[in-house]
């Protein structure tokens, strides 16, 4: 199998064949506060031809709420039902188990929010922020009431977030839930950091458990979608910039699948002989889809 270019003289089939089309974000639609060139003219495009639009991001810092609100500092205009986000995943996935106990989470405040909404009482997160002493770590009376941990992205996160984490997992009862294993994360100036997967190593090393993922390549939080939009999948497309996060998930889910250069992803890897993951289209960007239409 071998990815197809898009270029003036198949975009017209290309769009003809998709109703729905499922974005990542970071790295797809922007990076860090600068949204890519043209990604506003081709969601438009996309919108005046019909398609429905959605974005699906393992990104768990923020809120469907707080998505809204950048997408719509971007210009794009969107519904809150077109946003599932990894926080989102992990609210809902609890909410489908029925769970009743107290969360504590190692992430920011899209976890917290997003538990909120669905009535469940989160502990940790930025309100564990700060620089603690050790005596504070040893001191640490994990609350028994807590049922579950979330681990996600966590640009704050500390020793004393580990330990109450790490004890909370000690018991075999309390599930131990990731938003994502994302190894890095693209930033400005063409720089990858550390992604939520790292935290998720840490634990996942000190506790010797492996946990339960919500966000991609796993299938959770497509298949919320496609329930919840009856889409046909058959008719559905994954736009991304990773072969191993957003490719897959399109994948595991029975989506084609559209790889952009713009993110983590580069055409070396896509040619990588090892690479196995291989996407059924490429472009360079999301801005080259309006510009290849226009041409």
């Amino acid at each position: 199998m071998s990815s197809v270019v898009l270029n003036s003289s198949n975009i017209q089939e290309f769009l003809d064949s998709f109703d729905n089309f499922v974005f990542d974000c970071d790295g797809v639609l922007w990076i860090s506060h600068d949204l890519l060139p043209r990604v506003g003219e081709t969601l438009a495009l996309l919108t005046q031809l019909g398609k429905k639009i959605f974005f699906v991001t393992n990104n768990s810092t923020s809120s469907r709420e707080q998505y809204l609100k950048k997408l719509k500092e971007f210009g794009i205009v969107s519904r809150k039902d077109q946003i599932y986000c990894s926080a989102y995943g992990v609210a809902s996935y609890l909410e489908s188990l029925n769970f009743k106990k107290k969360v504590y989470v190692v992430g920011e405040d899209g976890i917290v929010a997003e538990l909120k909404e669905v009535g469940i009482v989160a502990l940790g997160g930025p309100a564990h922020n700060g620089v603690h002493e050790w005596a504070d770590c040893n001191n640490i009376v994990a609350d028994p009431e807590v049922g579950a941990v979330v681990v996600g992205l966590d640009r704050k996160t500390n020793y004393y977030k580990n330990c109450w984490a790490h004890l909370c997992l000690a018991q075999p009862d309390c599930l131990f839930l990731a938003t994502n294993l994302d190894s890095t994360f693209p930033a400005a100036h063409g720089k990858t950091l550390p992604g939520g997967g790292t935290m998720v190593s840490a634990l996942a090393t000190a506790t010797a458990r492996q946990p339960t993922v919500i966000g991609k390549p796993e299938r959770w939080l497509l298949d919320v979608l496609v329930d919840k939009h009856q889409l046909d999948r058959t008719r559905t497309i994954m736009v991304g910039d990773r072969l191993d996060t957003d490719i897959a998930f399109g994948r595991n889910g029975d989506l084609k699948t559209l790889l952009v250069l713009t993110g983590v992803a580069t055409m070396s890897d896509l040619r990588n002989p090892k690479n196995d993951i291989i996407p059924d289209f490429y472009i360079a960007s999301v801005g080259d889809i309006y510009d290849t239409y226009q041409r």
